[in-house]
């Protein structure tokens, strides 16, 4: 760390910048669609998710494939519930991709971390994303969120966009273009994810120089210290121990 200081912080977005908008609208996509929310979850996940979130499938293509043969609600009523919810008319509902929007309005921001991204920024620390996510909901981050999403720039990488890898299987060929972007070797970035696996690929595959592994929970804390005891790189924090982590164990200054 002394001989490559980290010179820019490189973010993952759900659960670090933005509350988890799809665990929160399963309950309402659950009274929706009528299919159970656990078995939603299933459906919208797997190989679906990987190609939708990599851009090879548009969001009517994804939901219809996920959920078209599980509904318990003939699709017109599907429609007519959504344009409900929403206050905007049946006629401007097409399929359900309108679904997507059911999710992305249940994203809210979280405030403990943007308030740390504000003072890096200023201390003079690059600042960037790396997101597993679709080219529609990043666009829909972008214009309800200017106020996280000004803060990297053009610093911006989701795996739906060039080269088309998500994390954690692709984190050397993201941090290879994110390096390109930025003018800058990995060795001199920092990584925020809140999923193990994805800040070690950082480390281990993309060469960064520190990882920390956001925490939303206690229980979920105890097992993943658990897993950062072998590898000293990893720093593990809640919301509300963030800033000093990057202070206390990474050496930042700010």
């Amino acid at each position: 760390m002394e001989n490559q200081p980290v010179r820019a912080v490189i973010v993952d977005c759900v659960n670090v910048c933005l509350e988890d908008g799809q665990r929160k609208a399963l309950p309402i996509l659950e009274k929706l669609v009528g299919v159970n929310a656990d078995a939603l979850e299933a459906a919208l996940g797997g190989d679906l998710r990987k190609a939708y979130t990599t851009g090879r499938l548009t969001s009517e293509e994804y939901w219809t494939a996920a959920i078209g043969d599980i509904l318990r609600r003939p699709p017109i009523d599907v429609l007519e519930s959504v344009a409900a919810l929403r206050g905007v008319k049946r006629e401007s509902l097409t399929g359900l991709g309108c679904l997507e929007a059911v999710i992305n309005e249940q994203y809210t921001p979280i405030r403990e971390v943007l308030e740390v991204l504000i003072k890096l920024q200023k201390a003079g620390y690059m600042l960037g994303m790396i997101s597993n996510t679709s080219t529609e909901r990043a666009n829909y981050w972008q214009a309800h969120f200017p106020e996280i999403f000004k803060l990297f720039g053009p610093y911006k990488l989701f795996s739906s966009m060039p080269p088309q890898v998500r994390k954690p299987e692709g984190q050397k060929a993201l941090f290879g273009v994110m390096a390109a972007y930025m003018g800058l070797p990995p060795n001199k970035m920092l990584y925020v994810d809140d999923k193990l696996q994805n800040v070690e690929a950082a480390i281990d595959d993309a060469g960064v120089a520190r990882g920390v592994l956001l925490s939303t929970g206690p229980q979920l804390l105890q097992s993943e210290r658990e897993d950062e005891r072998g590898n000293p790189e990893i720093i593990v924090a809640t919301y509300g121990t963030f800033e000093k982590a990057l202070r206390d164990d990474c050496g930042l200054r700010f």
